[in-house]
C-alpha cells in the first residue's frame, strides 16, 4: 500500500479538513506514518514539505483561540424549533 502524509491528513484523517493542524501535530503523525511504513528521514522531511506546500496553497488557517470555539451543548441545533 503506497501510503502519503498528504493522503493521511486530508482524506483518512480530520487533521486538514477544517483547520491547519499545527508543525508539532504534523511531525508526530509524519512520524509514526515514516515508522509503520519504513520511511527514510529524507522521505519524512519531503512528505513534511508536501503537506506545508499544500496547506499553504490552501490558505488553511491555524486553529481558532481556544475562547472563540463554540461550545457545541450552548449552540442549539434546531434554532426555529421555538417557532
Amino acid at each position: 500500500m503506497g501510503v502519503r502524509l498528504d493522503d493521511v491528513v486530508f482524506r483518512r484523517t480530520d487533521l486538514g479538513t477544517a483547520r491547519a493542524p499545527t508543525e508539532g501535530v504534523l511531525r508526530e503523525c509524519a512520524s509514526i506514518v515514516a515508522r509503520e511504513s519504513g520511511w527514510s528521514a529524507s522521505r519524512t522531511a519531503e512528505e513534511l514539505d508536501m503537506v506545508t506546500q499544500r496547506l499553504s496553497r490552501l490558505a488553511v488557517r491555524g486553529p481558532l483561540p481556544e475562547a472563540r470555539r463554540l461550545d457545541p451543548n450552548s449552540v442549539s441545533r434546531y434554532p426555529d424549533a421555538s417557532k
